[in-house]
């Protein structure tokens, strides 16, 4: 089966265009909001991401045609960038040619009218669909989901009956009896000319799949029809959809198929808040099913929500993988992965990151020396896909090795990935629609902790969103440190002049958040486990294998900490911190009393203002005084 695409297009910013509407729009209809808005004849690109999409998602199509009135969308180039010399072929088709015959009515600026005469484009297929500009197909589709095998239309829509059609005048419903010119009044219009016995299919703001021929011979049978459809050169209330008319006429024929229209659809209303943009975003990249999308009124939007959508469709559509963004172009997101010996678990680490819904990201592969393959597996994953940059460099730990992620990143915002974890699909895009709407400086969001038998998610809201109170909550214990589930602006490491401590590779990613925190700067916080961290293989944690090394670790961390705080700043905070390493300590007894007193004695004052219980700041009190051993039997049954 042949099947054709249709789309119908202004640019209604155009100086001809606007001449043209300004000399024939004087008439009472034409001053209407609802014939007339300015937002009806607007364009913001969207017939690139319309064309593009089906491309993308329904190669199958045989061809193109673009309906415009002596305009030209200038897309080809664009197209041909994408897709190459196969894409599916694409031809302008004006109005005159369309409207030969009925020259008088143009030009037209009614979409209604133009609609009802797209089926006459020469050379066009029987079985065609008909978009709109500001449709999109979001995923992969057959003829299938337009066209059945046994020659019905698929509509996606809902059928009322006669007697839902005979009562809603006399219950007063405004889609019936409204003064305005509005869809669904077009639609009543056209289950009026066919008979209300007929009932009404009532459609969405999907693609319309429509049969030539079916046009053909009603209209050679009722030219009135036609002609009284298309003589309005604005929207006016007379006039009926008619597509619908199609399909009622299928459907009481047995050659309609109806579908559930929301149950494929990602659809945008035109009243769009920031809110409601970010809000309908992060849904819309929940349902990665749903083959349609509708963008009511882009240029309705803030610049930002314009910003946010149009980048959205482009993830979905794959544009940004596909070369549309500039190479030269910085992407919007760093993810850095420091990889050593990680051969038995990076795949699914990469997996996950490449996977992501938000897809304008480089990936900066660290390899810190690594005595395995997986050196060589970053490699490949570089010559996979270009956006993936891999540094080798000789085993420095960690921190040496995040820091040369960080500066070699080119993203306006950054965030790590260890090999052994894996991000949740939408995690990149959550984080950053978060970030840009809020103009946020870091972002965190909640993850999963993965141990053998179970998972569970790890809250992560601060306290308050002010930077002194995410400090207070880090170092005493209500947040994690890890930068894994933090987005950070890039750009901050440099204008403060923050670096990761070289040898320092405990807690070096939880110093490097409080040493950004201490510059006040913006913090806000997504509500979805996003992260997936593996306490199966990191299984090595200090609270539970505790020795002098780790103890030194701890200390150097703390010496660290304590000297990038000012004077006189979250004191209780860095006494609860002070405390609890002096009190693993103490349960692990792994110093002798003298050693005891020579690390912790200059830590006296801090215990005294921690948050722990009397009896363990006494026993802590009592082994800095060199009574380790009392000490440990006074606490040894609550512990």
């Amino acid at each position: 089966m042949k099947i054709d695409a249709v789309i119908t297009w202004v640019d209604g910013d155009d100086p001809r265009h606007k001449a043209k509407r300004e000399k024939y729009g004087d008439s009472k209809m034409a001053s209407r909001d609802d014939v007339a808005g300015i937002t009806r004849f607007r364009s913001v690109g969207e017939i690139l991401y319309c064309v593009a999409s089906l491309n993308r998602f329904a190669p199958w199509l045989n061809k193109i045609y673009i309906v415009t009135d002596e305009q030209d969308p200038q897309i080809d180039e664009r197209i041909k960038e994408l897709f190459g010399e196969g894409h599916i072929p694409m031809e302008i088709v004006d109005h005159k040619i369309i409207f030969e015959g009925y020259e008088e009515y143009l030009p037209t600026f009614n979409s209604i009218s133009i609609e009802s005469m797209t089926w006459r484009i020469p050379g066009l297929s029987e079985h065609y669909i008909e978009f709109n500009d500001d449709l999109i197909l979001a995923a992969p589709t057959t003829p299938d989901d337009f066209f059945t095998e046994d020659g019905k239309v698929v509509c996606y829509g809902k059928r009322y009956g006669a007697l839902d059609l005979f009562t809603a005048p006399l219950l007063g419903h405004h889609d019936c009896n409204s003064k305005l010119v509005t869809f669904r009044k077009m639609m009543y219009n056209a289950a009026n000319i066919l008979g209300k016995r007929n009932g009404l299919i009532r459609l969405y703001h999907t693609p319309k799949p429509l049969r030539r021929s079916v046009f053909e011979e009603f209209f050679a049978e009722h030219p009135e029809y036609l002609q009284n459809n298309i003589r309005h050169r604005f929207r006016n209330i007379e006039q009926y959809n008619i597509q619908v008319l199609q399909y009622i006429i299928l459907y009481n024929k047995g050659l309609c198929q109806l579908r559930r229209a929301y149950s494929q659809l990602l659809y945008m209303n035109s009243m769009a808040t920031d809110d409601y943009v970010s809000e309908r975003l992060t849904q819309f990249s929940q349902q990665p099913n749903h083959k349609f999308g509708c963008f009511n009124s882009i240029d309705q939007m803030s610049e930002w929500g314009q910003r946010q959508t149009i980048d959205w469709i482009e993830r979905r559509i794959g544009m940004q993988q596909m070369g549309t963004t500039n190479k030269t172009t910085a992407p919007k997101v760093s993810v850095i992965v420091a990889v050593y010996n990680a051969e038995a678990y990076l795949d699914k680490c990469m997996q996950s990151i490449l996977s992501q819904t938000f897809t304008d990201f480089e990936v900066l592969l660290i390899d810190d020396g690594s005595s395995d393959s997986s050196g060589a597996m970053c490699d490949n994953y570089a010559k996979q896909d270009s956006r993936i940059r891999v540094i080798h460099q000789s085993n420095g730990g960690v921190a040496r090795a995040r820091q040369t992620g960080i500066d070699n990143a080119r993203g306006e915002y950054s965030i790590h990935a260890d090999p052994d974890d894996f991000m949740l699909p939408t995690q990149l895009e959550h984080l950053y629609l978060k970030a840009t709407q809020h103009n946020a400086d870091m972002v965190i969001c909640d993850f999963l902790k993965q141990r053998a038998r179970y998972t569970k998610r790890s809250k992560q809201k601060p306290t308050k969103l002010v930077a002194s109170w995410v400090i207070d909550d880090l170092l005493n214990g209500k947040l994690h440190g890890p930068l894994w589930n933090k987005l950070i602006r890039t750009s901050l490491y440099n204008k403060y002049q923050i670096k990761f401590v070289p040898g320092l590779n405990y807690c070096e990613d939880l110093l490097v958040c409080v040493k950004l925190l201490l510059n006040d700067i913006k913090v806000e916080y997504v509500n979805e486990a996003l992260y997936n961290y593996n306490l199966v293989i990191n299984n090595n944690s200090i609270t539970r294998n505790y020795s002098r090394e780790k103890l030194e670790l701890r200390l150097t961390f703390l010496s660290h900490l304590f000297a990038a705080i000012p004077e006189g700043k979250h004191e209780k905070s860095k006494s609860n911190m002070a405390t609890g390493v002096a009190y693993q300590c103490l349960q692990w007894g792994i110093l002798t009393d003298k050693e005891y007193v020579e690390i912790f004695d200059k830590y006296k004052s801090l215990f005294k203002r921690s948050n722990f219980n009397i009896k363990r700041k006494a026993a802590l009190m009592l082994s800095a005084k060199g009574h380790q051993s009392f000490a440990r039997r006074f606490i040894k049954k609550k512990g």
